[in-house]
C-alpha cells in the first residue's frame, strides 16, 4: 500500500487543515496510508490522534523552527514513502528546498495569495508538482515565475452531509439552538461573521455593514465566529477595533463573539445569512459551508470566490467590492427582508456546491494528482 507524508505548519485547525483532513478517509480507503509531520501540540495533533495517524514530529517541529528542512529529510528517511505532500504554501518553500536530496516525488499545496521572494518561488519549483486551491490562486503565482506545468487548480469540497440546511419539524426542535444558549429572542436574525481574526478577512467591515442593516431592527444579531492567532501589534490592534466599531455604531449590546468552535456545521444552518469580507481569498473554506448549509451569502468579489459563484445570486451569494461598506450593508438587508429572495439564494448555493464543491469530487481530483505524481513525477 503506497505511504504519504503530509508536512503541516500549525497546530491549528483551519481552513487547509480542515480541507486536507476532509478527504483524508477518502484516501485512505483507495488504498493510502498516511503519516503527518505536524506540531505535536493542538488542536491539530489532538484530531491526528483521535483518527489514528502517527505524527512523526519531535517537539521542536514550530512555524519558525529553523532546522524544518533537516527534520524533513530525517523523516522522510525514517520510513519508506511513496509521496510527500506539503499542505501550505510556506512547508511547500520547505519541501522543495530539500526536493532534490529526497530524491522522492513532491506536492506542494498552495493555499495563500501572497508576494514571495525569487528564492521562495524557485524552492517552490524543486516540487514535483504544485497544487493551487484557485484557479485565482495559480495566476496569482505563476505570475510571480511559478512554473505553470507544475502547477494545477484543485477547488477544495466539503462533506454534505455534515454540511446542509437545518432539518425541519421534530428534527428542528430536537436541534441545539444557538439562541437558546445566548438567551436571544427566538426569531432573531443571526449574522455569521466567520474567520480567523486578521485583517485581511475583513470582519472590521462586515461588522460596519450589518450596523447599517440593524437601524431598523433590535432583533438582528452579528455572531463573530473565530480566533486570532497572531500576535502581531496589528492583528491585536485589528481584534480590538471590533470592539471600538460595535461600539461606535450602537450595537456593542448585541454583537456577539463567540471565539472557536467545533460545531460550526450546526452552527450555519441557523443564521439568516453569511457576510465574508475577505480583503484576500484564495478559496474560502467558510464560503463553501454556508453554501452547503443553504445559507445566504454575501461575499467580496475577489480571489477565488467568484470561481465559487461564478453567476453571483444564481449560485447563491452576492458578490460586492472589497472594502465598500454600503454595498454590503445593502446587500445584507436585502437579504434579511426579503425572505423568498434569501431562500432562493440558499437553494441556489447548495446546488452549486452540490454540483462541484462535494468532497467526494475534491477527494477523486487528488487522488487522481497522487497517482499521476507517483506514477511517474510528471507534472
Amino acid at each position: 500500500m503506497p505511504r504519504a507524508l503530509v508536512v503541516c505548519e500549525f497546530a491549528s485547525l483551519n481552513g487547509g487543515e480542515r480541507s486536507l483532513l476532509a478527504v483524508l478517509p477518502h484516501l485512505q480507503q483507495a488504498g493510502w496510508l498516511f503519516d503527518f509531520l505536524a506540531p505535536t501540540a493542538g488542536p491539530l495533533a489532538d484530531e491526528l490522534r483521535r483518527r489514528g495517524i502517527d505524527n512523526v514530529a519531535t517537539t521542536d517541529w514550530e512555524p519558525q523552527c529553523r532546522s524544518r528542512p533537516e527534520q524533513i529529510v530525517a523523516a522522510v528517511r525514517s520510513r519508506r514513502y511513496d509521496l510527500v505532500h506539503a499542505n501550505s504554501l510556506s512547508t511547500a518553500v520547505l519541501l522543495g528546498s530539500v526536493a532534490a536530496e529526497l530524491a522522492l516525488p513532491t506536492i506542494g499545496h498552495l493555499r495563500d495569495i501572497v508576494r514571495l521572494s525569487a528564492a521562495k518561488i524557485a524552492a517552490l519549483n524543486g516540487n514535483t508538482r504544485l497544487l493551487a486551491v484557485s484557479a485565482a490562486t495559480r495566476s496569482h503565482h505563476v505570475a510571480q515565475g511559478l512554473d505553470p506545468a507544475k502547477s494545477h487548480v484543485l477547488h477544495n469540497g466539503v462533506d454534505l452531509a455534515e454540511f446542509r440546511p437545518r432539518p425541519t419539524g421534530p428534527a428542528r426542535s430536537a436541534a441545539a439552538d444557538i439562541r437558546r444558549e445566548l438567551g436571544l429572542p427566538p426569531e432573531s436574525q443571526l449574522i455569521a461573521i466567520v474567520g480567523q481574526i486578521i485583517l485581511r478577512k475583513g470582519q472590521d467591515v462586515a461588522l460596519k455593514a450589518v450596523a447599517g442593516a440593524m437601524r431598523d431592527s433590535v432583533e438582528r444579531y452579528p455572531l463573530i465566529i473565530g480566533v486570532r492567532h497572531s500576535e502581531k501589534q496589528e492583528t491585536l490592534a485589528f481584534d480590538q477595533s471590533l470592539y471600538t466599531i460595535a461600539r461606535e455604531f450602537g450595537i456593542a449590546d448585541r454583537m456577539q463573539r463567540l471565539g472557536g468552535r467545533r460545531d460550526v456545521s450546526s452552527l450555519l444552518p441557523q443564521c439568516s445569512v453569511l457576510v465574508h469580507m475577505a480583503r484576500q481569498e484564495p478559496l474560502g473554506r467558510v464560503l463553501l459551508e454556508a453554501a452547503a448549509c443553504g445559507v445566504p451569502i454575501v461575499a467580496t468579489s475577489i480571489g477565488g470566490t467568484p470561481e465559487i459563484f461564478p453567476r453571483g445570486a444564481d449560485d447563491g451569494a452576492l458578490l460586492v467590492p472589497v472594502d465598500d461598506v454600503a454595498a454590503c450593508s445593502a446587500a445584507v438587508e436585502r437579504i434579511l427582508s426579503e425572505p423568498d429572495f434569501a431562500a432562493r439564494l440558499g437553494q441556489a448555493g447548495r446546488r452549486r456546491i452540490e454540483e462541484a464543491f462535494s468532497v467526494e469530487t475534491a477527494a477523486a481530483g487528488l487522488l487522481k494528482h497522487y497517482e499521476a505524481t507517483v506514477r511517474d513525477g510528471s507534472v
